[in-house]
């Protein structure tokens, strides 16, 4: 059986795999017969930007204005690049596109229907004037 725990914002692959191995260990599943190995085969890390950042402010007038709706806020159990962005660049990061995640993203037939992305491109580009200050 193989379990995948994803980080936290905040929180760091080591230190998390020594959490993990402590709590293992206490457990006693030796004196059962039973093998347990922990290891950490992907350090990526959680982020989460504050609502009220200029960047989140700016991703939900876009994507209204462009047809998208007001995109729900909240958390992601998916991971992404984004998190490194956070972590080591100290950049805000939000995770916003086209599509389902879960439903349409990394299969053979993936796809995404040409009225989302064409509403995904337009939200890009008003987020980035209004960044810019470009009226």
């Amino acid at each position: 059986m193989i379990a995948d725990r994803r980080l936290l914002p905040h929180e760091s692959g080591p230190e998390v795999l020594d959490q993990l191995r402590t709590r293992l260990t206490c457990l006693g599943l030796e004196r059962d017969g039973l093998k347990v190995t922990a290891e950490l085969t992907l350090d990526m890390p959680g982020f989460e930007t504050d609502q009220d950042a200029p960047l989140v402010g700016a991703l939900v007038d876009a994507a209204a204005a462009a047809g998208a709706g007001h995109p729900p806020l909240g958390g992601w159990t998916a991971a992404c690049d984004g998190g490194f962005l956070a972590r080591d660049a100290k950049l805000p990061v939000v995770v916003f596109g086209p599509g389902s995640v879960s439903e349409q993203a990394h299969r053979a037939d993936e796809s995404v229907a040409i009225d989302q992305l064409v509403i995904a491109a337009r939200t890009y580009a008003r987020i980035i004037l209004d960044l810019l200050g470009v009226s």
